[in-house]
């Protein structure tokens, strides 16, 4: 979800699930953040929700698993 002061901001937990994702999947990956609005439309819709003991800020974050047409 984009931060709402600065949307153009990465948060640093972020950048740690980035990091992290890149590892495990052997390349690059990369965030996309989302309008407020939009991050919880996309979640209402979702398959599977995950709630963890996170408790940094904007540390909620969607995953898509799959191929991505487009």
């Amino acid at each position: 979800m984009e931060v709402t002061e600065d949307p153009s901001s990465k948060p640093p937990i972020v950048v740690e699930f980035e990091r992290i994702a890149s590892e495990v999947e052997g390349r690059t990956l990369r965030a996309r953040a989302l309008p407020r609005a939009e991050f919880y439309a996309t979640a209402r819709v979702a398959f599977v929700i995950v709630a963890t003991g996170e408790r940094r800020l904007y540390g909620n974050v969607l995953v898509t698993k799959g191929v991505i047409a487009g």
